[in-house]
């Protein structure tokens, strides 16, 4: 028998990823809030350093083992009669040594799955580096939402996102939504460009997080650096009607917003071309634009019934699926 272990790497606070894996638990999985577990937080701390990316980049510490007895995913939870697979959500910070041992004593597959570039997670920023972290971390699958990646290294492309069934209608059509960090100026000057070209136009309802103080130029009309908890970002997503999706540099892949478009049935407009590799692709409810002044207002104010048909593609059933038959 096939069973699912994941592993997510939000530490329980999240409700993000409650929303992304859904009700796995009735596929035979189950799923860890907590990939570790401390008594104190002066061993999460010290965990953080042990394991942190930038430093064993430049140089690999050694004894990670010694937290084992903190991972969340214990042996006694595995069969080795079965076939586990062990799915991290994001980067892997369990050790060699454990891994190894799981997959020699348990009949473990370890599967990555990555929702956001390597180079962002900085797990790898070459083939070399890739293979490296691929040997320390005993991956057999590995998975990325980003095309480029996916091109460049080799990687197995999937798209993961659940949501809860919603019936709530948008308060009017011409309703647009963003909700994201600014990780680059550019990003920023883009929303401010969108936000000049709406504002007056449109019913705007934007959420920018990662704002120094010199640059919220608009802070009667944007919700500057106030985070909100996912609940509350699908409350929103509910009650507008276009959802606005900036793409950060080198990025690819086609982002959560998009996949939030989709499920919930929403309007679409971004600044990334490689939306029209979706299958969902729909120019009469996706709308991409390479400069603000492309954007279309009619577009957005047009009252139309939006239908993506879609049927659970980006649910992790699927992923379980796919694992059962080509692993």
């Amino acid at each position: 028998m096939d069973r699912f272990f994941v592993v997510t790497h939000a530490e329980g606070v999240s409700k993000y990823f409650r929303f992304v894996w859904g009700d796995v638990e009735k596929y035979n999985a189950v799923i860890l809030n907590y990939p570790v577990e401390f008594p104190n937080s002066v061993l999460k701390t010290l965990f953080r350093i042990h394991n942190s990316s930038d430093i064993n980049n430049i140089i690999r510490l050694p004894f990670k083992n010694i937290w084992s007895k903190y991972y969340s995913l214990k042996p006694s939870m595995l069969d080795p009669k079965d076939r586990n697979f062990i799915i991290f959500d994001n980067t892997i910070k369990y050790s060699k040594k454990y891994l190894t041992m799981l997959k020699k004593n348990y009949n473990c597959i370890i599967v990555n799955i990555l929702q956001d570039t390597l180079k962002v997670y900085k797990c790898a920023y070459d083939k070399e580096s890739l293979d490296r972290y691929i040997s320390d971390k005993c991956v057999d699958r590995l998975f990325s939402f980003d095309f480029k990646d996916c091109e460049n290294y080799g990687l197995e492309y999937y798209m993961l996102y659940s949501y809860p069934f919603s019936n709530v209608k948008s308060k009017k059509s011409d309703s647009i939504l963003y909700v994201g960090s600014c990780k680059t100026q550019t990003r920023l000057n883009t929303l401010h460009a969108v936000y000049e070209k709406l504002n007056d136009r449109c019913s705007l309802d934007f959420n920018i997080v990662g704002v120094s103080n010199k640059n919220m130029l608009y802070p009667d009309g944007i919700h500057y650096n106030k985070m909100l908890s996912y609940d509350k970002v699908v409350k929103k997503i509910e009650q507008n009607n276009v959802l606005l999706d900036i793409v950060n540099e080198g990025q690819s892949g086609i982002s959560l917003r998009c996949c939030e478009a989709i499920c919930f049935n929403k309007k679409l407009l971004t600044n990334n071309p490689n939306i029209k590799k979706s299958s969902f692709y729909d120019k009469r409810y996706m709308f991409y634009f390479k400069d603000v002044s492309d954007i279309d207002v009619d577009w957005i104010k047009a009252d139309i019934k939006i239908d993506y048909h879609y049927n659970n593609e980006f649910h992790p059933s699927n992923l379980f699926k796919l694992l059962s038959e080509t692993s």
